[in-house]
């Protein structure tokens, strides 16, 4: 699909393979996603309740779901995302501005790159971390764990984090994982 997309609906499933164009809106109450790859320079996508799965997600993304799970495998650009109660899966590429996720109640695993190019701030009442993010940042514990990644640069692109009840896991990508290639679990 190219140019702009504005699409309003009580049900609605999108599925396709490229979305392209300056602007994208889709307002639902039942939603669901199917899309490989999104190049919207402005993206805004608001649902009652939802599975938002897109693979290569790129440009600026206002993201409202009260209820759903929400996946995304390869994320380039700003997003301020803001979920209920459900899921978030995001594999982190690139930030290129303040972003924010923000989870109310459920579950977040985040993949970022070893050596993330943007800060990165991941608070949550329970928190996990791999070996090779836990390197990379400082945690601090208090009502909430709190992980930081900070390049010292004041004019770093920073993505937050947080969930306010449940748990976050954060983890680095692997090269194959970046491709959308899984690899068989030994």
């Amino acid at each position: 699909m190219q140019g702009n997309i504005f699409i309003n609906a009580k049900n609605t499933h999108l599925k396709a393979k490229r979305l392209q164009g300056l602007a994208l809106n889709i307002e639902a109450k039942e939603l669901s996603t199917e899309i490989e790859s999104s190049y919207m320079n402005q993206g805004q996508i608001k649902a009652d309740k939802g599975t938002i799965k897109i693979n290569n997600l790129h440009g600026c993304t206002d993201l409202l779901v009260k209820h759903g799970q929400v996946v995304v495998n390869g994320f380039h650009g700003q997003i301020a995302g803001f979920i209920g109660s459900g899921k978030i899966e995001m594999q982190v590429t690139d930030v290129t501005g303040h972003s924010t996720l923000h989870l109310k109640e459920g579950n977040m695993k985040l993949s970022v790159l070893e050596a993330p190019r943007h800060d990165l701030e991941v608070k949550a009442p329970s928190l996990s971390l791999s070996e090779e993010v836990r390197a990379c940042g400082t945690l601090s514990q208090g009502s909430s764990q709190v992980f930081t990644i900070s390049r010292n640069d004041p004019e770093a692109s920073a993505l937050q984090a947080t969930v306010v009840s449940g748990e976050a896991h954060v983890e680095c990508q692997n090269w194959f994982s970046t491709l959308g290639i899984k690899l068989p679990n030994k």
